[in-house]
């Protein structure tokens, strides 16, 4: 059977597209209704985990660093990574405040350090404690070895006991996070690129990888359109993976070329 490019890809990117709307349409009716409560998501043990290591922090009167990364948002390789980075600072931020423990966040660009300044902003004013500190701290460097050896310095202060690093991350993450390791209490590292990827098991043991890191955000700050497309994610994964498992299925005994070929090459131009 051969399939050619046009009519096969339009077909199947039409489904998926359809099954992506009708599919985001649903949950925004049921979050709608109130129902949000009742999604239960998949687990995420560094999320949970975030939660009783500041009620823990709070209790020891402990600061906390925050970073997205040394990531910029003018560079099409880095905007997701630092997008997904800046959501999880101002979950984990707002978590902190609320409990009472001191924020100190970095960011390793001017541009980035400015919506870092803007996310701590909302989440002092989310938390409702204005008696909590909270400092932002800029490490513009373009190496991001000095970037790292900036963050190591504030990781090796005392008053500093929790690090929370999720972003655009490389090979400086195992420099950071050792200090880390050594310096604090706890860290919760994520990072999607496999420079960064082979380090987060050395460094601790509540990490985000891959697409953890962008799922993140709807588990610590859970706002309606977040856990709908988090859902929506999940179901287009469960019904890419039964299409795939009933095609293998269909193609070994034969029905699927004869049922479907004509179809595809009927539709190719």
């Amino acid at each position: 059977m051969m399939l050619r490019f046009g009519g096969a890809t339009l077909l199947a990117g039409l489904l998926l597209l359809l099954f992506c709307l009708l599919f985001y349409s649903f949950w925004v009716l049921w979050q709608r209704r109130g129902r949000l409560a009742d999604i239960v998501l998949r687990p995420l043990r560094p999320a949970e985990a975030l939660r009783s290591l500041l009620h823990r922090a709070a209790e020891m009167g402990e600061e906390v660093h925050l970073s997205p990364g040394r990531g910029t948002i003018h560079e099409p390789d880095a905007v997701t990574e630092t997008t997904a980075g800046l959501n999880i600072l101002q979950a984990a931020a707002k978590e902190a405040l609320e409990v009472g423990v001191p924020v100190r966040a970095t960011a390793g660009d001017s541009l980035v350090g400015a919506l870092v300044e803007d996310r701590l902003e909302r989440a002092w004013q989310a938390a409702g404690r204005p008696e909590v500190k909270v400092q932002g701290e800029l490490l513009a460097q373009q190496d991001r070895l000095a970037y790292a050896v900036g963050a190591m310095d504030l990781l090796s202060r005392p008053e500093v006991q929790g690090n929370v690093m999720a972003g655009t991350l490389g090979e400086e993450l195992l420099l950071m996070g050792e200090v880390g390791a050594r310096q604090t209490r706890f860290q919760v590292v994520g990072a999607a690129r496999p420079a960064a990827a082979a380090f987060l098991p050395m460094v601790t043991d509540d990490y985000l990888l891959g697409e953890e890191l962008y799922a993140a955000g709807a588990y610590l700050e859970p706002r309606p359109e977040r856990v709908v497309s988090l859902m929506a994610q999940d179901g287009v994964r469960m019904l890419l993976l039964g299409l795939i498992l009933l095609g293998t299925i269909l193609a070994t005994v034969g029905v699927l070329e004869g049922v479907l070929g004509p179809l595809f090459q009927g539709l190719a131009p």
